[in-house]
């Protein structure tokens, strides 16, 4: 948890401002005229965050829930309740211990609810912790999250390209952060649609046409999100190959990143723009790219550097794959949307 110490300025008479942190400001997507609630606890601090200050991002009031910790004792279960509670539209969540949390359960919330656009502990007690969601869901388009996320692969993928080329491991480091932020953004869209799905009046604020995109805005969403990981993790196999590494191996590696890192490209681009032959293209260009990772696998496992050039084409093929997805689900939306590039056309019923 960052801390931040500010200067308050006097306004007028009766009034105090304060500048928020840029990094919050760049996290939250909030800009000049957008609304920015406050909540004071118990204690008298003030906590921060996008949107209403009252009522629900549903809009069918406030949804509260509260989880029994010692009921989810699984690894990682606690983080993983919280996540779900977020994206299904819950705004305030409530953890309770019996006869009190432990430490370990605290740390797991705290952990979760950073990773979370919007969302902030509120409380916290030996007893019970609360997190309380302060986003808006109609404050920013779907469009613009997967578009973000798909910028952040990018930059990523080219991160694993410097460090191949140029043995650059600041921007190695750079790529192997980018997939904390990608899941915050797929976490926000997730949240959103599911919101969307449950208030149809939603739709036009967050950039959608109607409950039938839903489906394949949230597959694409998570397609996405399964590159953005599998590019940070790639970043990360490089890591030990980076100060020593082969220059012949490390030119092979670059060659098949800018294969993948192109064919990602024209996906989401057959997406976003709703091009039924570029999507239909990319394709069929997947598989092959995949069919050419596996044979460099093959190839390269014996030597030096053998485990960690396989795991990194390895990471790069599910790159590759969900590529293919993101380009399916492209064709998918050009029918659904009867977009000019379909050769889709409503027809006349058959006589007969």
């Amino acid at each position: 948890m960052k801390n931040y110490v500010r200067r308050a300025q006097r306004m007028g008479r009766f009034t105090i401002s304060v500048t928020l942190p840029k990094e919050w400001i760049k996290s939250t997507g909030i800009g000049p005229g957008d609304l920015v609630s406050m909540y004071v606890r118990e204690d008298g601090l003030l906590v921060v965050g996008p949107g209403p200050a009252s009522g629900s991002s549903s809009g069918v009031g406030r949804i509260v829930k509260t989880v029994h910790a010692d009921m989810c004792s699984g690894p990682g279960l606690l983080g993983r309740v919280l996540v779900a509670l977020y994206i299904s539209g819950v705004d305030e969540i409530t953890f309770v211990g019996e006869p009190e949390l432990r430490d370990e359960q605290v740390r797991e919330i705290r952990r979760a609810a950073a990773a979370l656009n919007g969302a902030s502990v509120v409380e916290e007690s030996r007893k019970r912790v609360t997190v309380h969601v302060l986003v808006d869901p109609a404050s920013s388009q779907v469009s613009k999250i997967l578009s973000r996320m798909h910028e952040l692969t990018v930059e990523a993928l080219n991160g694993a390209l410097s460090a191949l080329h140029d043995g650059d491991l600041d921007q190695l480091r750079k790529a192997m952060d980018a997939g904390r932020e990608i899941d915050r953004n797929y976490w926000l869209a997730a949240r959103q649609l599911l919101l969307a799905a449950n208030r149809p009046e939603l739709m036009r604020s967050i950039g959608m046409e109607g409950m039938r995109q839903i489906p394949g805005f949230r597959t694409v969403a998570k397609a996405l999100d399964d590159a953005g990981t599998a590019a940070a993790a790639a970043a990360g196999d490089l890591l030990p190959m980076i100060d020593d590494r082969d220059g012949q191996v490390a030119a092979e590696l670059a060659t098949h990143t800018e294969a993948v890192l192109n064919l990602y490209r024209r996906s989401f681009d057959g997406w976003s723009t709703v091009n039924t032959a570029a999507a239909n293209q990319a394709v069929e260009e997947a598989a092959g790219v995949r069919q050419r990772l596996r044979e460099a696998a093959v190839a390269l496992a014996g030597g030096s550097t053998g485990a960690a050039a396989v795991s990194y084409l390895y990471d790069l093929a599910q790159v590759a794959a969900s590529s293919g997805t993101v380009a399916e689900m492209a064709i998918n939306r050009s029918v659904i949307e009867s977009s000019d590039s379909s050769c889709v056309r409503d027809g006349e019923r058959g006589h007969g």
